[in-house]
């Protein structure tokens, strides 16, 4: 038996991430994102820990698309992982992550799911969380903000 896509571009992606080459790293995320069907857990994890990589590095140019990303990154968060509910939660925020921005992550802006992402973010100890909690939930125009006193 052969080795499917997705496992060879966890694998390249590994590999990129080892050796800190952030252009392999995102020609293998382009890839992986290009690639039909459910998402795979283990290339989900993955392209977090690129997005997180890439997250701390000079913005690099890439063609990536952003439903891809977003699905991937729900999948993270419905197994339970934190970082990448904080991830998402900051992006549909339209707050950027590291050297990320925020459009290149999701293709709106959604406020009501950013703001349970990233309650399940400041739950899992990402204390980042609780302040841009706060700034949605302040601004009283914004669609989750609460009535003023």
């Amino acid at each position: 038996p052969g080795i499917g896509w997705a496992a060879l571009l966890t694998f390249a992606m590994d590999r990129a991430l080892m050796r800190q080459e952030p252009q392999i790293l995102f020609r293998a995320l382009a890839v992986s994102l290009e690639l039909d069907g459910s998402p795979e857990a283990g290339l989900a994890d993955k392209v977090f820990e690129a997005l997180s990589y890439a997250s701390k590095v000079q913005p690099v140019d890439t063609a990536v698309d952003r439903r891809a990303i977003e699905a991937l990154l729900d999948d993270c968060v419905a197994r339970g992982n934190t970082g990448a509910a904080l991830m998402l939660g900051l992006a549909l925020s339209g707050q950027d992550v590291g050297a990320l921005a925020w459009e290149s992550l999701v293709t709106s802006q959604n406020f009501r799911k950013a703001s349970a992402l990233l309650m399940r973010a400041a739950d899992g100890g990402h204390g980042e969380a609780w302040s841009r909690l706060y700034e949605i939930h302040s601004n009283h125009n914004g669609s989750v903000a609460n009535p003023p006193m």
